[in-house]
């Protein structure tokens, strides 16, 4: 009796955490987000000098092209940035990996 009642609890509890809410399932792995953060990054800075009208219509422009170059919607990045920003250690690993993109492009632009 004490076994069926003990098996039946922990049938009931292992039931339960399956049912539980699932993570969501992510679209882009760090490195490609880290990508896409560079690429962003780097569109802000080429409207830096720009004011007004034409820096917001040209970040647009730019942001749009990174997000098709990427194959994501701006909704996909805000979801895939709002799901590691659940993890501070990962999301700073993803800033320092993108940081390192950036740096490496500007070295390689000052090379030419």
């Amino acid at each position: 009796m004490r076994f069926r009642l003990a098996t039946a609890c922990l049938s009931a509890i292992l039931l339960l955490a399956m049912c539980g809410p699932q993570p969501e399932p992510r679209l882009l792995t760090d490195g490609q987000l880290a990508k896409v953060a560079a690429d962003l990054y780097t569109a802000e800075g080429a409207t830096y000098n720009l004011a007004g009208y034409d820096k917001d219509s040209t970040t647009h422009a730019y942001f749009k092209q990174v997000f098709e170059k990427h194959h994501l919607t701006v909704e996909q990045y805000e979801r895939e940035m709002r799901l590691i920003t659940d993890d501070v250690p990962r999301l700073e690993a993803m800033l320092l990996q993108a940081e390192k993109i950036v740096k490496e492009r500007d070295s390689l632009a000052n090379q030419r």
